[in-house]
């Protein structure tokens, strides 16, 4: 699969996710929630996510709070204008070049396993392959279908 840029992302991935309501879909929930410390590695973020997170949940849900803010980041919850789902997403800056997000949704429907196309930035490059749970995707729209459909229904 040909590399994308982050604006190919933008308006190929983020404009087909935010087509319909993707809170039910277990590979939504699972790229969006994608959280370094889950690795027990050094902070790293995936552009997948970022994007995502920025494109669907900031611009598009409903923010149920100001959030809470406090030194280098903020928790603050969202609600799905479609589906009404409630989520809290926590961004966390790092320095002024190294930041991160990630969502979590009161009904956890997270995939065991998720793919990305854009990859990771982070501190440590090493620290890429403890991340078991996440792939490289070599089939485009595989990729978006597991952003898009719910394999269970």
């Amino acid at each position: 699969m040909e590399p994308f840029t982050h604006d190919q992302f933008i308006s190929n991935v983020a404009a087909a996710v935010k087509k319909e309501c993707r809170c039910s879909i277990p590979g939504f929930q699972k790229i969006v929630s994608f959280n370094f410390e889950d690795y027990g590695i050094a902070p790293t973020l995936l552009w997948d996510s970022e994007i995502l997170i920025q494109e669907i949940i900031r611009n598009g849900f409903v923010a149920l709070d100001e959030g809470v803010q406090h030194q280098g980041g903020s928790k603050r919850r969202y609600r799905c204008p479609s589906c009404e789902r409630s989520c809290t997403e926590i961004y966390t800056e790092y320095s002024i070049n190294m930041y991160r997000s990630f969502v979590l949704f009161d009904e956890d429907l997270r995939a065991a396993h998720a793919e990305y196309v854009l990859g990771y930035r982070g501190f440590e490059q090493k620290d890429f392959d403890k991340i078991s749970d996440f792939s490289r995707s070599l089939d485009f729209d595989l990729y978006l279908a597991n952003l898009t459909t719910n394999k269970n229904e």
